[in-house]
């Protein structure tokens, strides 16, 4: 599990998924956009998760491999990158 939080845009640092399921979970107390990429990539892999109020939400992946996520965020925001554990 990475947990990434704060109240300013930035990149992640790479997160290695080795499972065939996992998901990213984001809650935010203003307006919080996430995208996904593949490690050394500059074109995002999966569609933004966008959250226009405060709120959560989730998405699940089936996939592996090496990623980072670029936040763009106003207000307070915690993501959580997440392995499903059999």
């Amino acid at each position: 599990m990475r947990s990434y939080t704060g109240s300013a845009s930035k990149n992640t640092d790479a997160f290695v998924i080795t499972g065939n399921t996992w998901r990213i979970k984001a809650k935010t107390e203003v307006l919080l956009q996430r995208y996904l990429y593949k490690f050394g990539e500059e074109i995002f892999f999966e569609a933004p998760l966008m959250i226009g109020e405060a709120g959560e939400d989730e998405s699940y992946f089936c996939i592996k491999g090496t990623f980072y996520c670029n936040i763009i965020a106003m207000g307070k925001y915690e993501v959580i990158n997440e392995e499903k554990i059999r």
